[in-house]
């Protein structure tokens, strides 16, 4: 009788683990079908994009004539007006990044933070070597009191253009802000030796002693 419980129990073991190894082999398929179907995606976005760029037009005089009226729009504070014109200039141009740029700004300046963090990540994962967009992603995260973030994007910045002074005394304020004052004095004091004249640098400077 016990043998016939024993064996019993272990035919109902193996059921239960064929069972749980076939789940185990469909979701695996499942999943590897699911990637392949995503990678296909890709590929035929690429593709159409390709294409599509191809058979683009582009008007470059109204393109240029769109830059400025946005510029004209930026300067009066029309941010409206200003979003409208860079996203239909996007349209005119093979290359969006002068555009996305001053797009990124715009949402910056209207505070659209989100949207103006998207484009700046976005325009980041195609030239990593432009502090600018380090630095605006810095404005931004300060913004959003991510003062932690903002330090990294700063000091990521600065490793590309180490005597810029606004970025420094801009590092500088944030490490005073979380207390790190001989980090923020040595910003303020590189900040002074690439503009002596900038009487304000020392005074932070010494504020951190």
């Amino acid at each position: 009788m016990i043998i016939a419980i024993i064996v019993v129990r272990r035919g109902y073991i193996y059921d239960r683990v064929k069972k749980l190894r076939f789940k185990e082999d469909v979701k695996k398929k499942v999943d590897e079908l699911h990637v392949e179907r995503q990678q296909m995606q890709k590929e035929r976005f690429k593709d159409n994009y390709f294409n599509e760029q191809q058979g683009k037009k582009y008007d470059f005089g109204q393109y240029k004539l769109n830059l400025r009226q946005a510029d004209v729009a930026i300067a009066k504070e029309q941010w409206s007006e200003a979003k409208k014109l860079l996203i239909h200039s996007m349209s005119l141009t093979k290359d969006e990044t002068l555009v996305s740029l001053k797009l990124a700004s715009v949402y910056m300046k209207s505070g659209d933070l989100k949207r103006s963090e998207t484009i700046y990540k976005r325009l980041l994962e195609a030239d990593r070597e432009n502090p600018s967009i380090y630095e605006n992603l810095a404005k931004i995260y300060t913004k959003k009191k991510q003062f932690k973030e903002a330090v990294h994007a700063y000091v990521q910045a600065l490793e590309l253009d180490e005597k810029d002074d606004k970025k420094l005394v801009s590092l500088g304020k944030l490490y005073s802000l979380l207390m790190r004052h001989s980090l923020a004095a040595e910003c303020f004091r590189r900040a002074a030796e690439l503009r002596p004249r900038e009487v304000e640098y020392l005074f932070f400077s010494g504020r951190c002693l």
